[in-house]
């Protein structure tokens, strides 16, 4: 299939500033240096909250692609568990191979360096994350185990309203089913946040379903009303940053002693339930807009996104647990000349090895995939 640059571009932004916001530490010693200092402080500052929007991105770009791959299927096949399997497993064909790589590479290198015997049965299964936050390993598999149980239970969603609304035009029943997944969820986390006062759901499976659902929205809409989204694309995009600038300038100021909104009961609810919901909505507005980007009218810099977004996999797996908290972070870092070493070793290392593992183990896994799934 054609790759469409605009979508591209989101992605690349997206792996980016989740880089970025790992990366920031190593530039500690540089804070004391006048100017610069005060910049980087800043940069690595905003990075720590952009970078958890960048996986908030991601979430809705998969939403996006999903959405679209099952509509598709919705709308040339009589939909049944078969059309499921072949769906789950040119996923799981997808996401899982790297996954589990790097996942035993973790235990891997947490047994040889920290010298400690672990064993997660949770993680092979996605369970790490499902109720409660992470454990303090392999932290950015969180967001995969959303992804995972996203992709295995929305099509499960639309095959019980496929069977309960036969006499309905599959349009119908599509916006139904994603309106009714979504609120599920929604009304879980908004009863969990209540009545449990739980502490975190960023991180956690069943309070993060719904927004992934964003993303199906947007695919549904462009589906079947792309020249309304066409025609006020630039609208949506302007709106969208709007809203997400509205957003950032209300986070930033909670944070503010002066204001003590961080401690407010209701502000704290409003961060709980809704704020990355919004988020999603205003990355969603990005869509139409980015699907009409097919270049920059430079060559290189086209080249230059594409590469990023077919390596952001890769590199989301590979640039924190291993390279981060396991190999780079051990190395002394105490002056200015270290810190600079370090970073641009650090983001080359990652970079370089995100392309191999692409190049050699990912595509590799993506032509099994499409033998296999060409077969059945």
């Amino acid at each position: 299939m054609k790759r469409i640059l605009g979508l591209d571009i989101l992605r690349a932004i997206a792996i980016l500033l989740v880089v970025f916001m790992h990366s920031g530490h190593f530039l500690m010693p540089l804070f004391n240096v006048p100017i610069i200092g005060i910049l980087l402080r800043r940069f690595v500052g905003t990075m720590n909250f952009l970078g958890e929007l960048g996986v908030e991105l991601f979430f809705i770009l998969s939403g996006f692609l999903i959405g679209g791959i099952l509509i598709k299927t919705f709308e040339r096949t009589d939909y049944n568990f078969s059309e499921i399997k072949n769906f789950w497993v040119r996923r799981w064909f997808r996401t899982l191979p790297n996954y589990l790589l790097f996942l035993i590479l973790n235990i891997l290198f947490f047994v040889i360096i920290m010298k400690e015997n672990i064993f997660y049965p949770e993680y092979f299964l996605f369970l790490q994350n499902f109720t409660e936050k992470i454990f303090p390993f392999f932290k950015e598999s969180w967001s995969l185990a959303i992804e995972e149980w996203f992709y295995l239970t929305l099509p499960i969603c639309l095959l019980v309203f496929r069977s309960l609304l036969k006499k309905q035009p599959v349009q119908k029943m599509l916006l139904i089913s994603f309106t009714v997944y979504f609120l599920l969820f929604f009304i879980i986390k908004i009863i969990a946040v209540f009545n449990y006062n739980i502490q975190e759901t960023r991180g956690v499976v069943i309070y993060r379903l719904d927004t992934m659902v964003i993303g199906v929205f947007m695919s549904y809409f462009y589906k079947y009303h792309k020249a309304l989204l066409y025609r006020n694309r630039k609208t949506l995009f302007f709106s969208g940053l709007l809203l997400f600038a509205v957003l950032f300038i209300v986070f930033m100021v909670s944070l503010l002693p002066e204001f003590n909104l961080k401690d407010n009961y209701w502000v704290e609810k409003f961060y709980k339930i809704l704020i990355l919901d919004l988020f999603g909505i205003s990355f969603a507005l990005l869509i139409p807009l980015s699907l009409s980007v097919n270049t920059t009218k430079n060559r290189f810099l086209d080249r230059t996104v594409t590469t990023i977004s077919l390596i952001s996999y890769s590199l989301y797996l590979v640039h924190f647990s291993i390279l981060d908290v396991l190999i780079f972070s051990r190395f002394p870092n105490e002056t200015e000349f270290s810190s600079v070493v370090i970073y641009v070793s650090y983001l080359a290392v990652a970079f370089g090895l995100s392309y191999i593992v692409y190049k050699y183990f990912e595509i590799p896994m993506t032509k099994l995939r499409d033998k296999i799934s060409m077969k059945e």
